[in-house]
Formats: C-alpha cells, sequence, structure tokens
C-alpha cells in the first residue's frame, strides 16, 4: 500500500468520522427543536457538510468519491438549512414589498 493510499484513506476516515458526528448532531436538534417543540441548541451550519465533501473526495474508491456533493444535501445544517433560510429572507422580502413578483 502506498503512503498517498493510506493518507487518502487516513482523511476519508477522520473526515468522514466528524461529518457523521456533525450531522447526527444536526438531525437532532432540527428533531428537538421542530417535532418535539423543545428548547435546543442552534445548528452548525455548513461544517459537517464540508467536512464530509472534503472527506468523501479524499477517498480512493471513485464510487464514493464520485458522490461527495450528497453530504452537502444530507447535512441537515448544510443544504436543507441555508435553502430554508433564503426561503424565509425571500418571503420576508416579498412581504415588505422591497422585491415584487414578476406579474
Amino acid at each position: 500500500m502506498q503512503v498517498t493510499t493510506i493518507a487518502a484513506w487516513s482523511i476519508f476516515v477522520l473526515l468522514g468520522g466528524s461529518f457523521i458526528l456533525v450531522a447526527t448532531n444536526n438531525a437532532v436538534v432540527c428533531w428537538r427543536e421542530f417535532v418535539l417543540k423543545q428548547e435546543s441548541p442552534s445548528v452548525v451550519p455548513l461544517i459537517g457538510g464540508i467536512l464530509g465533501y472534503v472527506g468523501l473526495s479524499a477517498s480512493p474508491l471513485e464510487v464514493i468519491s464520485d458522490h461527495a456533493w450528497l453530504a452537502l444535501v444530507l447535512d441537515v445544517g448544510c443544504g436543507p438549512f441555508l435553502l430554508l433560510g433564503l426561503t424565509l429572507i425571500l418571503a420576508g422580502a416579498m412581504e415588505h414589498e422591497s422585491i415584487q413578483p414578476a406579474p
């Protein structure tokens, strides 16, 4: 086994494990906040998705590295959280009539 392959697997395991921890934490926080209606800390935006993307991209297996973008979608604090935030910002702007919808 070459040193670069060992380094790639090490990065994959380290960052992939970190992604799993952060993404699981974000999912639990969202579950408590929106389903159970309990007070909970805020999600960690972007960190989990970025860690997962870099970790999966570093994998020596093409099957895994070709699908690294899924980490950005699967982490609630990344893709879905930012999409929801953008939707709320646009809805608020349209409500204040600073942005007019097309006729």
